[in-house]
């Protein structure tokens, strides 16, 4: 991928993973219910099966929370 895509790539990504990392802050002090956290979750995993975006997730994962990391990443595994 050409290195301006990749910016562009890494960006996109962060931004909307950023989104499911506040959703999970939320769904975590009770104040989002469980089916709309479900709900950030698969779009983040939808995110992340986007062309390229596993790749990304991998380079970019360090920057999350490791609670999130760790929710993220078995979305991603159980293939939901």
């Amino acid at each position: 991928m050409p290195q301006p895509d990749r910016y562009r790539l890494v960006m996109q990504v962060s931004d909307q993973m950023l989104h499911v990392q506040g959703a999970f802050t939320l769904w975590e002090s009770g104040a989002l219910d469980e089916e709309t956290w479900e709900a950030y979750l698969a779009w983040g995993a939808s995110v992340l099966s986007s062309p390229g975006g596993l790749e990304c997730w991998r380079d970019i994962k360090a920057v999350f929370v490791g609670r999130v990391r760790d929710e993220v990443d078995a979305r991603i595994c159980s293939g939901e």
